[in-house]
This record gives structure tokens, sequence and C-alpha cells, in this order.
């Protein structure tokens, strides 16, 4: 799990801390962790209403869930290179006997894609 707006202690595993902004030619990958409540599932947290920015060439690929309910998530492209962030659904949880996946999900106070930036979530 990653976090945007400062530490987060989940119960199991390591937390990573990720800037506001990512582009140039940022490539950055991230999974949610499969067991830990309360954070099971969820991928990046930003708690703040500091924005979350994708621009340039970055490619962000995200594995769970996005949770930043207060603030704004934006992906702007403008020309040469263009921001691509693709969310999946998770891996299954363990303990459990078919395995279902973690949805992949955005949950943002707002949402702008502009230019030629793109936003995919497959579930």
């Amino acid at each position: 799990m990653a976090t945007s707006s400062g530490p987060c202690h989940p119960s199991s595993g390591r937390t990573e801390r990720l800037p506001h902004r990512l582009r140039g030619q940022a490539v950055v990958n991230l999974s949610a962790p499969r067991l830990g409540k309360p954070f099971q599932g969820v991928a990046l947290v930003q708690l703040s209403s500091n924005p979350i920015s994708f621009s340039g060439q970055a490619i962000v690929t995200i594995a769970g869930v996005v949770y930043a309910p207060n603030a704004l998530v934006s992906i702007t492209g403008s020309g040469v290179g263009n921001p691509v962030v693709t969310i999946n659904e998770g891996v299954g949880t363990v303990g459990t006997t078919t395995q279902p996946p973690i949805l992949g999900a955005l949950i943002a106070f707002d949402l702008k894609v502009d230019g030629k930036g793109k936003l995919i979530i497959n579930t």
C-alpha cells in the first residue's frame, strides 16, 4: 500500500510514501495487500485534500483500490507523452476457498482527466 499524505501503518506490512505528483517518465506499479484490515485491497490512500496528479509520460498500474475521498485526482496529458493510469483487480484474498479478487476502483472527491491523459479501470 502507498500513501501520499503521510505515514500510514497497515497491520500487514510495508507502507510506501509517494509524491503528490507523478510526472515525466515515471513508471509505477502498485499492488494492494491481500491481508490486514482495514487496508486489505487498498493500494493507494490519500486522506488529506492535497491533490494527486499524473502528467507527462507517467505510466501507472495499480492493482486494487485507490482511496482519496477528500482529494482531486488529475490525469493530464499535453503533447509528446501522455500519462496512462490503469486500475486492475487485485489478487484474491488469502484464507478463502475461492479467493475472490479484490476489485479495482477509484474513490476520489473529484476526478479530472484532461488533454490526452487516460484512465482505464478494469474490473
